[in-house]
This record gives structure tokens, sequence and C-alpha cells, in this order.
């Protein structure tokens, strides 16, 4: 693969142990234990994280992108190579699972910044605006821009003298450049005086690798850690039309969300027990009261959904469809064909629903690689974004205008109304329709494929050749 390799590109890491970079930016005074594991992160250090200090803070993903694509090496070396004008340098560093531990905010362990870790060669070379010397803030396996992620990039830079624009910030968030630009304009911030920001997510090429190792049976096919049962993907041989199937909806809940725990109170128990719905409210909190339902939901509905929580909580406190361990029921490693072959709409309850993000996870791929049509339970103006990767959606059968509402309370009473009223429809027109769409879901279904191999290598190559041109431009 050497012609995918991207030179005068470099990550920089602050320190080395053996022939690994330890993440940039860990608390100096909890690193005790991953320099008595040699450097190694592995099981046994985050556990102490997670005993000690919540969770380990950073970690080292390489911009998640292959680790052939560009080359890494440690702040001693960059005197050398910063003679040459043409080098780039990135400083990663990679948050593990939640930013507020990197920024700093009042939800972390130690309420410090990024920058409080730096080495100071590091952190004096980011400051002079004039050279190649830029940070990454990689948080691209999530997808959550929470109200006060901007505040502190943009507090982050002036505290600490560091020029906006060479503060990189990458999210999972396909409408990124939207947001940003909102916040940017709510607080006057000229373009000049911006940070940049980039999508770029890891999902899609994880889930495509692992439905392609399911379907072709490689070596490395992945099993169920739950049951003995090896992982399975709809196979186009297994669609069989003469065949009407007992469920119409198919929808996942393992995290109690917000808005899982609200649709599920809407649709109710009838619902639930007429179609596949997993979930566990051991693993929730008790939201049988009003003050829940408030704020989130048109007041119309308000008693409607305290009821059928009530009565959940009572005689359907936790709902099966394929492991009886649901919380533990990851979305990589789990796959089972059986309940996508015997159901005909997917809800696809995501992680983002009121919280600003376009966040498509594993979650948004399993429908699409097992030849569901769905309804997207997602941040507003989600399809759109979908839409843009070539993904074909289920419009005017699926009334789809919930996904252009912003408001959130409005935008869930328009999914639930749109799943009943598809709900009252005799299960043989949904049968019917299933299998006139079969050329879409199989064209969705090969547009993520491509996400593999060269094509994945190509559209990662052209990521960090942006990046790149962007340092060099400016």
């Amino acid at each position: 693969m050497a012609d995918k390799f991207i030179e005068n590109f470099y990550a920089i890491y602050d320190f080395m142990a053996g022939d690994d970079y330890i993440p940039n930016c860990l608390n100096h005074d909890t690193t005790d234990i991953i320099f008595k594991n040699h450097g190694k992160i592995n099981e046994n250090v985050m556990n102490f994280y997670f005993n000690n200090y919540i969770q380990i803070p950073v970690s080292v993903e390489n911009l998640n992108v292959h680790w052939d694509i560009f080359d890494n090496t440690s702040i001693d070396n960059y005197d050398s190579l910063s003679k040459d004008s043409k080098n780039c340098f990135v400083y990663l560093v990679e948050p593990f699972a939640n930013l507020d531990h990197v920024l700093g905010t009042e939800h972390s362990y130690n309420k410090k910044a990024f920058v409080e870790y730096m080495s100071s060669k590091a952190l004096n070379e980011l400051k002079n605006p004039n050279n190649n010397f830029y940070c990454i803030v990689n948080f691209c396996n999530e997808g959550t821009l929470n109200g006060h992620t901007f505040d502190y990039l943009y507090n982050i830079c002036e505290r600490y003298h560091i020029p906006y624009h060479k503060l990189i910030f990458v999210i999972a968030a396909a409408d990124l450049d939207d947001l940003h630009d909102r916040y940017c304009k709510s607080k006057n911030i000229n373009k000049n005086e911006r940070i940049k920001v980039l999508y770029w997510t890891w999902s899609i090429r994880e889930k495509v690798d692992e439905a392609l190792d399911i379907l072709n049976d490689n070596h490395g096919r992945r099993i169920n850690f739950l049951t003995s049962e090896k992982s399975s993907i709809v196979d186009y041989s297994d669609l069989d039309s003469s065949k009407i199937r007992n469920k119409k909806f198919l929808m996942f809940n393992r995290r109690m969300r917000e808005q899982r725990v609200l649709l599920i109170s809407l649709l109710g128990k009838k619902f639930i027990e007429e179609n596949y719905v997993s979930y566990d409210f051991k693993h929730a909190c008790d939201e049988a009261n009003i003050d829940f339902f408030i704020p989130r939901i048109d007041e119309s509905l308000v008693n409607h959904g305290l009821e059928n929580m009530k009565e959940l909580l009572l005689d359907l406190p936790k709902s099966q469809i394929d492991f009886d361990d649901v919380i533990n029921t990851m979305g990589f490693g789990c796959e089972d064909k059986r309940p996508y072959l015997d159901s005909y709409i997917h809800i696809l309850s995501e992680t983002n629903f009121a919280e600003p993000g376009v966040y498509f996870s594993e979650k948004t791929w399993k429908p699409i690689i097992n030849l569901q049509p769905f309804i997207s339970v997602n941040y507003y103006n989600s399809l759109h974004y979908l839409k843009s990767l070539g993904i074909k959606t289920f419009s005017p059968f699926i009334d789809e205008s919930y996904d252009l509402i912003e408001d959130p309370n409005t935008r869930m009473e328009a999914i639930y109304k749109e799943i009943m009223r598809l709900n009252s429809l005799p299960i043989e027109e949904l049968h019917n329709w299933y299998y006139s769409i079969i050329d879409i879901l199989k064209h969705n279904r090969e547009v993520m494929f491509k996400y593999n191999g060269e094509f994945m290598r190509n559209k990662e190559k052209e990521y960090i050749l942006s990046i790149q041109e962007y340092i060099t431009k400016k």
C-alpha cells in the first residue's frame, strides 16, 4: 500500500513507550499504571481508570484511518523535521468516549483542559501562528455536540493564546459545518477568527468490514459473545416473497436514552407485544412521572405517555428480541438476521435526538445492511445527510416530513403518529410494499459496501490530504 502513503504529514506525540505512542494529554498524575504496563493500554489499564477516574480521557486512534496512511513521530524529532517547510505536523488529542475530560468542563473529574498536559515544547509550537504545527481534537467516534462544546474550544484558544486557525476539531456530526456556522454567527465570530471543524466518522468502515466478514464467512467472522452462535446477516438468498412475516416493526433499544424511553412509552404495551421491541428499564431511571413528559412531548400526549409508562413498568419492564442480556447486546458482534427476516420496517433509534448533531453510528447501518427500510429517530435533517451518501429513503409510502422538524417535541410527535399510521395498515400491504422496493434496499446496501478496501483507503487519503492542504494554505 505504499502508493497510499501521504508524504510530509506527521502525527506528533509527546511520549513513546517501546514502539508505541502514549496518548497525548494524559494527566501526568494518573499515568503510573500505564508505564508500569510498559506503555500498553489494555483492559487492566482501562479498569484502573474506570475504578479511579471515571475513564481514561484520551486514546491513540491515529485519526481513525489506517495506520499506513501517514507517519507518526515524537516531539523530540520535530526540530529536525520542521526544517523541511513542506512538512505538516498535527498534535493529536483523541478523547476516549467523553469529550468533557479533554475540554475540562464541570463534568470532568479534574476540570482541566487538555492543554494543561501538553509538553511545553508542543504548546510553544502550537502558539506560534506562522509554523505548520497544528492541534487536532479528534472526536470522530461520537457525534453529540453539547451546548458548551464550542464555548470551551474557543475559550481554550483564548486562554492559552492559541491561534484559532491552529485548532482543528473533528467529530462525527454530519451537520457540523452548519452547527458551527450558526454558533459563530450567534457570537459574531468572523471567518478569519474561527477554529477549523471537520466531519469524519469511524462507524461505516467498521460495520461494513464486519458485515462482509460475516457474509463471506471469512476467518475473522464475528461470533456472538452472548451465545455460542455465529453472527448472521441477511443475504439476498434469504428473501422469500411468498412468506408473510410475523411482525411489522423492529426496534432495538440498549441504552435507555430519553428519546427511546419517550417513544417506547408513546407506543405502549400493545404495540410492543405485537412487534419486535427490545429494552430493559432496569438500566433506566424511573421515568413514570409527569415531569419527564411535560418538557419532551406535546401537551395532548403527556397523559397518554405517562399512563403507558406506568403500565410498562408494572407489566412489561423488559422486552427482548434476540438476546436476553439486552444491555450487553452491542452494535458490533451481535448480528442476528432472524428478526430482520420476520419484520418489515426498522425504527432506527440513534444516539442523538434533541441534542445537536446528526450522528450515524452502527445503529444506522444495521437496517441498511440487513435490507430493511427505516424511520430515522435522529436529530433533525438526518435523512438529508444520508441521501448525500447515495442512500435512498422511503417516501411517499413513509411520510418523512418528520425529519424536517427542528423542534424535538414536535418531531417526536410526528414520528409517533407516522409509526401508528403504518402500524394500522394490513400486514399484507406492508409485505407487498417491502418487496416492491427490494431494488432500493439492495442499492442502499451496495452503497454502504463500497466503504471497504481501496475505496475506503482512498476516502481516508482524501481526508488526510484535506487537512494537509488546510495547513499548508494557512
